[in-house]
Parts: structure tokens; sequence; C-alpha cells
């Protein structure tokens, strides 16, 4: 039985690994394109748009964790399937309302930034758009924050094989948009398509999954809204302060190269930081199934499992990713960038 769950958790791992890997080789090929068509400072303009992306769907703040957390906790009850749903849809009109406001303030305050002179940007062209271009990207990555629920409620229903098709998906369409556009139109309008089809199919999933699950949208009273919402707000919280630092570690090195050497150097900084963010993102894609695994199992009280996978992640999986993995990229990394891009 031992054996059996912990094979479970590896094909769950593989899976959710094998979901990151194609988002990631997705990513390579889009840089390596990009790279290409570009000019260096539209190049250096994309990179910090990117870092800005994955940044932005962290302002969920951790309640895309909270919910996850709660619905793995609830699944050990066969009979709690209208609490998961109110508990989804609370959390559903929580990131609304984050987004909404968000989208305001980026209308508001994106304007009145001079990115011209605070990215050193030279190019005519590239000036003249410069403001229109991160509005609107900002804008959009902000509103596709309730979309991004999905994979809380798959992966606490352990349908980590299904999400990881999905995002798998997700990643190939956008790259497919990506080359279309760069290859036919102007680089402020391949933003702007790239970031509304991030959240069309943001918005597909979620239709998919209120399908699969049988739900329709419904929305409880503010007041047990507010309840539910309170009850998962520490963990939540405390998840996001935890997550926005990571973030801030992995990002804030091509966001701030842009403002202190300019968009090029903000390019070329970004491509060394991606070969070996490879590493964190596998590390991460192999550890998702863990959050709601460990839930599950502490509620049925089955902690010989959990001491196992903890003691597998620790002991094995961090070291073949960060040493002998790391060893291999840090002495090929020169080769594999010159080769890339």
């Amino acid at each position: 039985m031992q054996l059996r769950k912990l094979l479970n958790f590896g094909s769950d791992s593989l899976a959710a690994a094998g979901a990151r890997l194609v988002a990631v080789a997705c990513l390579i090929v889009t840089t390596g394109i990009a790279s290409r068509k570009m000019s260096p400072e539209e190049f250096g303009l994309w990179s910090v748009l990117v870092s800005l992306m994955f940044l932005s769907q962290l302002f969920d703040f951790g309640f895309r964790y909270g919910l996850g957390n709660r619905l793995a906790a609830l699944s050990a009850d066969p009979g709690a399937e209208q609490t998961r749903k109110k508990a989804f849809f609370s959390v559903f009109a929580l990131q609304g309302v984050i987004a909404l406001a968000c989208a305001v303030l980026c209308l508001v305050l994106a304007p009145r930034i001079p990115w011209t002179r605070l990215f050193h940007i030279h190019e005519a062209g590239l000036s003249a758009y410069a403001s229109l271009t991160l509005t609107l990207a900002l804008v959009l990555m902000v509103l596709h924050l309730p979309f991004s629920l999905t994979s809380a409620v798959f992966y606490a229903y352990r349908e980590i094989g299904l999400a990881s098709i999905l995002y798998g998906l997700q990643s190939l369409f956008l790259l497919a948009v990506f080359t279309a556009c760069i290859f036919t139109v102007s680089f402020h309008e391949t933003m702007t398509i790239y970031f509304v089809a991030f959240i069309l199919t943001g918005l597909a999933i979620t239709v998919f999954l209120l399908v699969r699950r049988r739900w329709t949208p419904s929305f409880a009273p503010l007041k047990q809204q507010a309840d539910l919402l309170r009850s998962i707000a520490r963990p939540s919280l405390e998840f996001f302060v935890l997550s926005i630092s990571a973030a801030l570690t992995a990002t804030v090195g091509t966001i701030l190269t842009g403002p202190v050497a300019g968009l090029k150097e903000a390019g070329d900084f970004s491509l060394v930081q991606r070969i070996f963010g490879l590493l964190v993102t596998v590390n991460l894609a192999l550890m998702a199934p863990l959050g709601p695994a460990y839930t599950r199992h502490a509620h049925l009280n089955e902690w010989d499992t959990v001491r196992e996978k903890l003691s597998l992640s620790i002991r094995r999986t961090w070291v073949l990713i960060f040493i002998v993995c790391g060893g291999i990229l840090f002495a090929l990394h020169a080769a594999l960038i010159k080769l890339w891009a």
C-alpha cells in the first residue's frame, strides 16, 4: 500500500514536471525567436514583461494556495462537494475584485510613468508605443488572476495528469500565437495579442473545470464568503509573503536591469537567468503535488506517508536537481546561451 502511494506521488510529480518542462521549452523557443526577430531594446522590454507576467500572478495574496489547501482538506470528506464549490466561488469572487482594482490602478498610474526615460529607450518606434504597450500588458496580466485558480482545484482533486495536459496545451498555444504575430505584426500588436491570448486560455480552462465538476456559477451570501475567506486568510497571506519573496529574488534582476543599464542589458541578463531558472522550475514542478498530498494525508492521519515523501524530496530530488544538474548547467551555460540566442 505504501509503495503504491509513493508510485502515485511519483507519477503525479512527473506529470507536473512534464507540464512545467513543456512551458519552459515553449518559453525557450519563444525567447530564441524573439532574440532574432526583435531589436535589442524590444527584446529587453519583452524580457521585462515576461518577468512582470510571472510576478503579477502572485498578487492573489496567497488565496490560490489557501483555496487548494482547503479543498485538499475537504477531499477527505466525500460529502463536502457543495462546501468545495462555495469555497471556489468565494475565492474566485475575491480574485475578481483584486483583478479589477489592480487593473484600474494600472490604467491610472502606468501612463504617468516615464517609461522611455526609466528604461533608457533610444529607438524612436519603441519609445512612441512603450507607455501604451506596458499599460495594456499590465492590465491584461492582472485581469488573468481569477482564472489562475484552476490549478488549485485540479491538484486538490488529484487530477494532476489532466491539469498537466491542459497547461501544456496552453503553453503550446501561446507559443503558436507569439510565433504567428512576431512574423506578421508590430511589436506593440504582438504584445497585446499575446497577453489577450493568455487571458482567453485561462478562461477556457476555467470553463472546462466548471463543466467537468458540474459547478454552475453561484455565490454564497457575503457573510458566508467573508467567513470562509477569513478562515483561510492567515495561511494564505503567510504563503503570499514566502512566494513574493522568492518571486522577487527570481525576477527583480531582469526588471531592475532595465532602469539601471538599459533594455539591451536586461535582455542579456534574462538569458542567463532563465538558463539557471530551469532548475528551480523543475524542482517546483516535482514538488507541486506535495502541498495537497501533505494536507490530505495529515487529515487522514497517515503520517508515515508524509515522512516518506518528505524524505524522498530532500535526500534525492533536491540533490539530483541542484547538485548534479546544476553542475552540468554551470559547465555548459555559455555554450547553451550562444546556441540558443
